[in-house]
C-alpha cells in the first residue's frame, strides 16, 4: 500500500498542472502582445520618416529637372502634363526604389500611390494616397517641420507660414481615411 501511495504522489509532483500552464500561457501572451505593439509603432515611424523623405526628394528632383522652366505651360511642348507622374518615373527623375515593379508609378511607404501635379505656372502637389488617418496626420506634422524650407505652402488646403503650428491646422488635415494627403509647394523655392 505504501508503495501505490508513493508512486501517485511522484506522478502528481512531475509536469505542470493545468493552473500553472494557464499562468504560462497568460504571460506570454502579454509578452507578446507588447513586442506586437512595439512594432506597429515602430513600423509606423519608418513609414512616416520614408514618407517624409519622399515628399522632400521628389520635389527637390522635380526643381532640378523643370526649376529653370518660367512654368509648366502646356503650350510648352517639353513641358509635363498636369499630372506628371508617369514622366517623372519614366524619365528616371524619381529615386528607383520608389518606383512600382511595373514602373508607372510612385508608391508610398503605405502602398498607395503618390502622384506629381503641376497646379498651375508656378505650383506642384504631391499627393499621398492610402495612408491610414493616424499615420496621415504625423507624416503631415513631420512634412510641416521640414517642408518650411523647401518651398511647402499648403497641406491639405490649409496655408503654410513660418509661424504655422501642427496644431493650429490639425482639424482640417487628414479628415477621413480615403482622402489623400495633398502637400502643395512653390516650384523654386526661392
Amino acid at each position: 500500500m505504501q508503495t501505490i501511495i508513493s508512486t501517485t504522489r511522484r506522478n502528481q509532483q512531475l509536469g505542470f498542472n493545468l493552473i500553472e500552464a494557464s499562468i504560462v500561457l497568460g504571460i506570454v501572451g502579454l509578452v507578446l502582445a507588447g513586442v506586437f505593439a512595439a512594432w506597429s509603432t515602430v513600423t509606423s515611424q519608418q513609414r512616416v520618416r520614408k514618407g517624409a523623405d519622399m515628399a522632400i526628394v521628389i520635389v527637390q528632383q522635380v526643381r532640378n529637372a523643370y526649376g529653370s522652366r518660367t512654368s509648366f505651360s502646356t503650350t510648352d511642348t517639353t513641358a509635363p502634363d498636369t499630372d506628371f507622374t508617369r514622366a517623372l518615373v519614366m524619365g528616371g527623375i524619381v529615386p528607383s526604389d520608389y518606383v512600382t515593379a511595373a514602373n508607372d508609378s510612385i508608391k508610398s511607404p503605405w502602398g498607395g500611390d503618390v502622384r506629381v501635379k503641376a497646379l498651375d505656372a508656378t505650383n506642384m502637389t504631391v499627393s499621398f494616397y492610402n495612408v491610414n488617418k493616424p499615420d496621415c496626420k504625423k507624416l503631415a506634422n513631420a512634412i510641416l517641420g521640414v517642408g518650411r524650407t523647401q518651398g511647402l505652402t499648403f497641406i491639405d488646403g490649409a496655408a503654410i507660414t513660418t509661424a504655422t503650428t501642427f496644431s493650429s491646422i490639425e482639424a482640417g488635415v487628414c479628415t477621413t481615411n480615403t482622402a489623400p494627403l495633398v502637400l502643395r509647394f512653390l516650384l523654386r523655392s526661392n
